[in-house]
């Protein structure tokens, strides 16, 4: 069982240190740019201001750290929910409740496409070829297909 909780905790920590570093990114950037000022100035000295451009240099690669850490942690999270690549009707399951499984090599549940669905039946020929003249199909959705020709109905379960 994949617990949940402990990667939304990771995707909020991971939220924080990129809160936390665009404070400080934003404090440096602003320490920089007087400090380029200054020392354009004369007024600081070259080492101040290169202790300055450090910590905006520092400052930029921590949030950007703290960004792919946080996408990290968002892809770890989306990892813990099966999706199927389309829409039906989930049927027999593959696997029982603690079995080991693997990512590539395991199937958990046969999942039915129901859009398109595709039945094959067969008809006499003499419906057939009174559908051959006139027919008006209608599809019903609790898997019900009446096919009417010549004011006579023919229901699927009927044929």
């Amino acid at each position: 069982m994949i617990n949940v909780k402990g990667y939304k905790a990771n995707v909020n920590s991971a939220y924080g240190k990129v809160l936390t570093a665009k404070a400080n990114f934003d404090s440096a950037s602003k320490d920089y740019e007087r400090n380029k000022i200054l020392f354009e100035k004369k007024a600081i000295s070259q080492k101040e201001y290169d202790t300055s451009l450090a910590n905006f240099d520092s400052a930029k690669a921590n949030l950007t750290s703290a960004r792919a850490d946080l996408a990290s942690a968002k892809i770890d999270l989306n990892y813990t929910q099966i999706v199927a690549p389309f829409d039906g009707v989930i049927g027999d399951a593959l696997i029982n409740i603690g079995d080991f499984v693997s990512a590539s090599t395991t199937e958990l549940v046969r999942v039915t496409n129901l859009n398109p669905i595709y039945a094959d039946f067969y008809i006499s020929d003499t419906d057939k070829l009174n559908l051959n003249r006139n027919v008006q199909t209608k599809a019903v959705i609790n898997s019900k297909l009446i096919i009417k020709s010549y004011n006579k109905s023919f229901d699927l379960k009927d044929c």
